[in-house]
């Protein structure tokens, strides 16, 4: 049979040269015709599949809405005041927490609640004290989950690190203000607190110890000091 454009046949010798030619530059025409589907192959969408997924997110998003309703959330303002524990919000909310059993504070001043701590440290040797060391050594001299609360109110910035060794004529490094400072410090709170144990934090966000250390949320309480004072938070946790 001849070829209706060079008018050659190909039965023998192949594809005609032409439309070779055309394939080549232009590329080969859309196959038009339909793909025939085979029936054991096919994928069919599993509802059973999508119903569990959308449980699981489901599930998952009413944890998180609960665990946010449980965290209660108090805001007093009050006037400021560079010890923390005379501010009377924070003062009423501390006395309103605080349990039997052994109590820490490693950065004690002149805290009020001086006396109802079991030991206490600071490195200033003018405040009363258990102990005047470092806070982060202060902290590794007690055993695994030994410590039924912790009282934690350390410096909220590099400032007011500065400041503290200021105060006892020690020279602060990078190191001292780097954001380890409070890590480190975090970690041996988790570290030696025990199980429903507290955790009573305060400084300028609402951190506290932390979800990645195993501790739980329970009350923040927000304490405004209006014009350009930063707000203080106290945090209230239980180690899980």
């Amino acid at each position: 049979m001849q070829c209706i454009l060079c008018g050659k046949d190909h039965s023998k010798s192949g594809a005609c040269m032409i439309i070779s030619a055309m394939n080549k530059r232009w590329g080969k025409p859309e196959n038009t015709k339909k793909r025939k589907i085979n029936p054991k192959k096919a994928t069919v969408p599993n509802k059973k599949h999508k119903s569990i997924k959308k449980e699981k997110r489901l599930a998952k998003l009413k944890l998180r809405q609960d665990a946010a309703r449980k965290v209660k959330f108090t805001r007093t303002w009050s006037m400021p005041n560079s010890q923390t524990f005379k501010i009377k919000p924070i003062q009423q909310f501390i006395q309103a927490v605080l349990t039997d059993g052994i109590w820490i504070d490693p950065f004690v001043r002149n805290s009020v609640f001086k006396s109802k701590m079991t030991y206490t440290n600071d490195l200033n040797t003018k405040f009363e004290a258990t102990h005047h060391i470092d806070a982060l050594d202060f902290l590794k001299t007690f055993d695994d989950e030994s410590i039924d609360g912790v009282l934690y109110d350390p410096p909220y910035s590099p400032r007011q690190i500065k400041e503290c060794y200021d105060g006892i004529g020690r020279r602060v490094t990078q190191q001292d203000t780097q954001s380890s400072f409070w890590g480190n410090l975090k970690k041996e709170i988790a570290r030696i607190t025990k199980q429903n144990g507290k955790v009573i934090s305060c400084g300028w966000q609402s951190g506290g110890i932390g979800k990645t250390l195993g501790f739980v949320l329970v009350e923040v309480l927000l304490v405004p000091h209006g014009g350009r004072h930063n707000d203080t938070i106290v945090t209230l946790e239980y180690k899980k």
